[in-house]
């Protein structure tokens, strides 16, 4: 199949944007912290505590998985935005490099705690860093066939 490199930056950036709509659905899971407190946080790990009163480690463990899901919803929204800068053509490198590096670090780190650690079970911890590379791989792709391009006249 033959891709002209902006369609190319559209797969790309449409790669980044369900990263970013994934990482926010997932983050907003801390909303049940703030509705049903710490123990909320602690099923969706699939910690069950024996019982309601939490020692001080496990509640301090709730806080940072609350923090944990809340940077993550962050994080979809700026992939969002950065995918809709490189959509519309509009600081695309900028844009480019950010979401490389950034979401590279997100993916990194949530493969190397949750995935290998089997917290997160593959069949799930997939999309992920698959829509990571391909936004990566297209991305790159229609920039470095866009500078091949003659210059229109």
């Amino acid at each position: 199949m033959n891709f002209s490199p902006s369609i190319a930056l559209k797969v790309g950036a449409l790669s980044f944007f369900l990263w970013g709509v994934l990482h926010l659905l997932v983050g907003l899971n801390a909303v049940f912290f703030l509705t049903d407190g710490p123990t909320a946080i602690l099923s969706m790990f699939q910690i069950v505590p024996a019982t309601n009163e939490l020692d001080s480690n496990l509640q301090n463990a709730t806080y940072l998985g609350a923090n944990f899901l809340i940077d993550l919803a962050a994080f979809g929204i700026l992939a969002m935005w950065l995918a809709v800068y490189i959509w519309k053509g509009i600081y695309v490198k900028p844009s480019y490099f950010i979401s490389l590096i950034v979401l590279g670090i997100v993916d990194t780190a949530f493969v190397l705690a949750m995935v290998i650690t089997h917290i997160s079970p593959l069949s799930e911890a997939i999309w992920g860093p698959l829509l990571y590379v391909l936004g990566g791989i297209f991305t790159t792709f229609g920039l470095v066939g866009e500078q091949k391009l003659p210059e229109k006249i």
